[in-house]
């Protein structure tokens, strides 16, 4: 390991855990891990829209992509085109719903806040202003957490706006890394 790096595969284990099983109670419960630690802030503190039980019902019977599609209020900003969200959809059928549910099992599952401070490299965060996903104060905590952390927030756009707008992120992104910005 080298200074100043995290190494993310020497953390321990999860506990086990049911496969495929998202583990939040209720849409307005405080995910938590199995022995009661709270979990990472970003889906921990989810906005108060997102039904994570519902998410396992439509991951278990129809799929990744419904499961994409039932919320894509919150996952893009109101001027997303529907063929947009219907790619992003059809790419998401690429992932099996069994995946999905393991991933979100564990984004539940792992308080990561306490590594934030530990991360000493510049950091861009990109977030948008309407992300009931990963809402903003979450990304403003993350930044105030992070030594070098740098905020950058969108308007008009959700919580996938890598597809709403990839250009502006991708200029953003490379003035960041040439330091222009």
């Amino acid at each position: 390991k080298n200074e100043g790096q995290l190494d993310l595969f020497s953390a321990p284990p999860a506990p086990p855990s049911e496969p495929g099983r998202l583990d939040v109670k209720t849409p307005d419960a405080q995910p938590s891990t199995p022995d009661g630690r709270p979990s990472t802030p970003r889906l921990a503190r989810m906005g108060a829209g997102m039904d994570t039980a519902a998410w396992r019902q439509t991951l278990d019977r129809e799929g990744t992509r419904a499961w994409l599609l039932m919320d894509a209020d919150k996952r893009f900003g109101p001027n997303a085109p529907r063929e947009v969200i219907e790619w992003y959809a059809d790419e998401g059928t690429k992932t099996s719903a069994p995946a999905v549910m393991g991933l979100q099992t564990c984004l539940l599952s792992e308080n990561l806040t306490p590594l934030l401070p530990e991360i000493n490299v510049r950091t861009l965060i990109l977030a948008s202003s309407n992300d009931e996903i990963t809402p903003l104060e979450v990304q403003q905590m993350m930044q105030q957490q992070m030594p070098r952390a740098n905020l950058e927030v969108f308007d008009g756009v959700g919580h996938n706006m890598k597809v709403e707008i990839p250009d502006l992120l991708a200029q953003r992104t490379l003035s960041f890394i040439t330091g222009a910005g």
